[in-house]
């Protein structure tokens, strides 16, 4: 900083406590304007990197459930994917929505639709413990990225909270609502040579698998069809 003299904000970090501050160079120049010496102007900027940090937070969550919003997932999940690729692990991606849920609007109104929505997103996000993060994909539908799990912890996980969800009492306005939900579940593990091309053929598979858990009855969870072979070998 000292050598180059251009103006920049700069983070120092005191106790475990951040602070920031924007640092400007001014030159001092004598009567022949020659360059003489330089004045150095720290401001705290701490308020502004707060706003700025808020504001980023804003852009990246669901409005109503509080969830990433579906770019941010988005953003984050291909980092993710980009780094598997390169250097090789495990992890999964599980989609999951409300069974259906047109039927809890059209019964007891939009409201209690919302109401469904961010209870059901909350439980799958206390269920991750900081593991992984999670979605909303679109309407009723979410997504989950979980780094390090094979495709059977992966499966268990889900039923876990699909079962979790299932015994999940509602109240909205003293009105009592019971929901069920439907998983798939695709994962990338190199050590069994199950991978993908890309970041959208993994959500595919997974949506797919989302699909099948509908049509064999709903209320469950479906391997993608690289977990299904992974499991028999287990």
């Amino acid at each position: 900083m000292h050598h180059e003299r251009k103006d920049c904000d700069y983070k120092v970090i005191q106790e475990n406590k951040e602070e920031y501050f924007h640092v400007q160079f001014s030159t001092i120049q004598n009567q022949q304007g020659f360059q003489v010496g330089f004045i150095v102007t720290f401001s705290n900027i701490m308020e502004r990197v707060v706003l700025q940090k808020k504001l980023q937070h804003l852009a990246s969550i669901d409005g109503l459930t509080g969830v990433l919003n579906r770019t941010f997932f988005m953003e984050k999940a291909q980092a993710q994917f980009l780094k598997f690729q390169q250097h090789g692990g495990r992890a999964c991606i599980i989609m999951f929505d409300v069974d259906r849920f047109k039927s809890v609007n059209d019964t007891f109104g939009h409201e209690a639709g919302d109401a469904v929505l961010t209870c059901i997103s909350k439980i799958a996000k206390d269920a991750l413990i900081n593991r992984g993060f999670i979605g909303r994909y679109g309407g009723e539908e979410f997504i989950i990225y979980i780094p390090d799990v094979s495709f059977v912890e992966a499966y268990e996980w889900g039923d876990q909270v699909r079962q979790k969800i299932e015994r999940k009492t509602v109240i909205v306005q003293g009105t009592k609502i019971n929901v069920t939900s439907s998983f798939g579940v695709s994962c990338f593990d190199d050590t069994y040579h199950f991978s993908y091309s890309t970041l959208k053929d993994m959500i595919r598979e997974a949506d797919e698998a989302l699909f099948v858990a509908k049509r064999n009855g709903r209320n469950r969870v479906h391997l993608a069809t690289h977990s299904s072979s992974y499991r028999k070998l287990t």
